[in-house]
């Protein structure tokens, strides 16, 4: 059967219109216009405006001192509250003694260093949550360490120690040359009267384990985290760990921890795991509590030589072991992470993501990784053999 068109129709078009109508409404195309408007008001609230110079640089660093005189209001608020709560309980516990300012020092040195470190450690924690918030294990890096990294931090206690101590006797020489004297003699005599308060293992947990906690949840994590991220490794690592020392009071102590703050920080960069620093700092401060107990032992003289600076032979060895263990933890360093303090660019090396968290990669070793870690194993050695002798 043939299909004749109409008259006045082309063959070509389409008898059927296939396009669902138009309606044309008043008023549709203001509408229209108004949503692209609102669209894009959304577009431009959503864009987060770069932060000033004041913000990036300045601000950081005074937030940084704010939170380092905070944890100071703290530390000393929980050892005046705790003495002064002791001193209460003694004089109503002794109505007929005669009071005694001596005793009651005796009687509070153990419970007030108890409230300084738990108000230190609920300072900290409350402030790593209204910094962080609830992503604070992944900002911090709350994460296990390898095996080797492990073994690394724990090999770099006695080198960082021992330059640190020929740190504090360089600087105590040069302010001694402006004529400043500064003198760890004191400072040791009052550390023996602290350790004998209390139990050595009850002296461990206060002067090792929770200051180690508690301090670099401060500074490694709060203070830290922030002056990396805004002013870069060098300046941020330099700054936390003067930071770090002045927190410290003491003159010579001090000027002792500066370097102790950058390894920590270092070791924290590299591993990317917030445990690093805290075995690093744990380490540290066990090894100098168990030193402090010894020379209660020795004779005045004897004690008198651990302020000379470092023989030769010791601090080469620290120099040289400290040198091959940061060369491996360079080398075997963790390319992706979760601590903002120390990724960079770290979005661009996570291959998986399961529960917020990254796959974790690393720098494989080399036979020079290798070399590094057997002259450290040896240096580790000498410098175990040559404090004992000496």
């Amino acid at each position: 059967m043939s299909h004749t068109p109409p008259e006045g129709t082309d063959e070509s078009t389409p008898l059927v219109n296939f396009d669902p109508p138009v309606e044309e409404t008043p008023g549709a195309a203001g509408e229209t216009e108004a949503a692209l408007t609102d669209q894009e008001q959304k577009i431009e609230i959503n864009v987060a405006p770069q932060p000033t110079w004041f913000m990036r640089t300045v601000f950081p660093g005074l937030e940084a001192v704010g939170w380092m005189v905070g944890t100071l209001i703290a530390i000393f608020t929980g050892s005046i509250a705790a003495a002064i709560v002791v001193s209460v309980v003694w004089i109503v516990a002794h109505p007929n003694s005669e009071f005694s300012p001596t005793i009651i020092e005796q009687q509070v040195m153990l419970p007030a260093l108890v409230g300084s470190q738990v108000f230190l450690i609920g300072f900290a924690a409350l402030g790593v949550f209204v910094r962080f918030g609830t992503k604070f294990p992944r900002t911090l890096g709350l994460r296990g360490l390898s095996l080797g990294h492990l073994l690394v931090v724990l090999g770099l206690t006695l080198p960082v120690q021992f330059l640190a101590h020929a740190w504090s006797s360089l600087a105590s020489g040069l302010l001694e040359s402006v004529g400043i004297t500064i003198s760890s003699q004191e400072y040791m005599e009052q550390m023996q009267q602290v350790l004998g308060a209390g139990p050595l293992v009850v002296m461990w947990l206060l002067m090792a384990v929770c200051p180690a906690v508690g301090e670099e949840l401060v500074f490694r994590g709060i203070i830290g985290n922030t002056l990396v991220r805004n002013w870069g490794a060098w300046w941020g690592v330099l700054a936390t760990s003067v930071l770090f020392g002045v927190i410290h009071l003491i003159p010579i102590q001090a000027i002792a921890v500066i370097p102790l703050g950058m390894a920590m920080h270092y070791v924290y960069l590299m591993t990317k795991s917030f445990w690093a620093p805290v075995l690093l700092h744990l380490a540290n401060n066990s090894l100098a509590l168990l030193m402090m107990e010894a020379t209660g032992e020795l004779t005045a003289a004897e004690a008198e030589s651990l302020e000379e600076p470092l023989s030769g032979g010791i601090l080469a060895a620290s120099l040289l072991t400290a040198a091959c263990l940061f060369g491996i933890l360079w080398q075997t360093r963790r390319l992706s992470g979760s601590a903002s303090a120390v990724e960079v660019d770290d979005a661009a090396h996570i291959d998986t993501v399961t529960g917020g968290e990254g796959k974790l990669t690393s720098n494989p070793a080399t036979p020079m990784t290798y070399l590094a870690a057997a002259v450290s194993l040896a240096g580790v050695g000498v410098l175990t053999y040559l404090m004992i002798m000496e």
